[in-house]
């Protein structure tokens, strides 16, 4: 199958951060070019504690948790109001519960986003050994190409694209992508 490479949905995690906001002027900019819908989508990371000492805080938890959702999808709604306003483009949004990647992951496969461009706060180091990064989990594990945004890419639009590959059948299945996004870039 020769099928050309569209982007029609792209994906945009989004954690209000100062990294996220660039990302999200990225999309903007991809989206436009391609006339895609936008998918804003927040995370709220939850912790379940497995203590004794837990089931005492439940209920409290629960209800800071359901504020802090009703909070983020109340400015998701202001953003996209505005991206749709300013744009003209559909834009979508919601928030979930749970592992930061796996559920961005889980909601490009549901939503079968075409391309996921998010925002990356440069953990390196220790930091990076022991926790992992979220962004290199993603790349990792979704079922699209994404594309990372570094806090000092401030020029909207891209001019490079670095394509890691080997010579797996699965490596070597990006390149066509990444042709399609450079010939439209």
């Amino acid at each position: 199958m020769n099928k050309k490479f569209l982007i029609k949905k792209l994906l945009i995690p989004f954690d209000f951060s100062e990294t996220a906001e660039l990302a999200l002027e990225h999309a903007v900019f991809m989206a436009k070019l391609h006339k895609a819908d936008l998918h804003l989508l927040h995370v709220i990371e939850s912790y379940s504690f497995t203590s004794a000492i837990s089931n005492a805080f439940s209920k409290s938890q629960s209800e800071f948790e359901s504020k802090i959702e009703s909070s983020a999808n109340e400015k998701l709604k202001q953003l996209s109001e505005k991206l749709h306003h300013d744009s003209g483009m559909a834009v979508f949004y919601r928030t979930e519960m749970g592992n930061i990647y796996k559920k961005i992951v889980a909601v490009a496969e549901e939503l079968d986003i075409d391309l996921i461009i998010m925002g990356t706060h440069g953990v390196s180091g220790f930091q990076e050994f022991l926790i992992g990064s979220n962004t290199y989990r993603v790349v990792m594990s979704a079922p699209c190409p994404v594309v990372s945004v570094q806090t000092h890419a401030k020029k909207i639009g891209f001019k490079d694209i670095v394509l890691p590959v080997d010579n797996s059948p699965s490596s070597r299945q990006k390149v066509k992508q990444a042709a399609e996004i450079a010939k439209a870039l």
